[in-house]
């Protein structure tokens, strides 16, 4: 697996894990998020899994383990710091 193919694949659970920590109040919704973040999850998702050839069944377990990591591991706020800038490479 690439860099940029990993990139993609963090950048998808890091949109996830924001959108989660929206939904249930630990941080503030934020409209860039809210706007274009399934957009943006999904052409990363999509950037991750077509060159590989892996499936919609696999690739989403893929990006649901990393948001599942990233939840555990980082703080919120730079959860929603990196989901943004996630937002704005797409």
């Amino acid at each position: 697996m690439t860099r940029e193919i990993d990139g993609h694949l963090r950048c998808a659970a890091m949109i996830s894990a924001a959108d989660r920590l929206m939904s249930n109040g630990t941080v503030p919704a934020d409209a860039l998020v809210v706007e274009r973040g399934l957009v943006a999850a999904m052409t990363h998702l999509n950037a991750y899994a077509i060159p590989q050839g892996i499936g919609e069944p696999e690739a989403f377990a893929a990006v649901k383990a990393e948001r599942d990591r990233i939840l555990a591991s980082l703080l919120p706020a730079m959860i929603a710091e990196q989901a943004r800038k996630c937002i704005e490479q797409i």
